[in-house]
């Protein structure tokens, strides 16, 4: 483990380790630099944590410590929940300077 940090990501609840034996459903975390398995420190690794799993479709901050995959969770800090409209998943993905088609217009400011 390393040190405590913090990560801030949008959360999904989906199945980890797929083909394998360790397959299971699982809290994710969709941080910027990579995915992370959601864990309370002392939680059972195959269980889901139900407050946990409370906060998908959301965008939250964790703070705990990150091992090789799973990020142990001492407290969770709700930011906001994610637009439906976003397809892509990710608040980082809305681009205000995207080209609208012809037939639509930005109000000048």
């Amino acid at each position: 483990m390393t040190a405590p940090t913090s990560l801030t990501g949008r959360v999904s609840v989906r199945t980890v380790a797929a083909g394998s034996k360790s397959a299971r459903p699982a809290v994710v975390l969709q941080a910027s630099d990579r995915d992370w398995v959601l864990r309370r420190r002392g939680a059972g690794a195959f269980d889901i944590d139900q407050e946990l799993s409370g906060y998908a479709n959301e965008l939250i901050t964790v703070s705990g410590e990150a091992g090789s995959g799973v990020f142990l969770v001492d407290s969770v800090d709700s930011v906001g929940s994610i637009d439906s409209a976003d397809s892509a998943g990710s608040v980082d993905s809305l681009d205000s300077t995207a080209e609208l088609p012809p037939d639509q217009s930005r109000e000048e400011s």
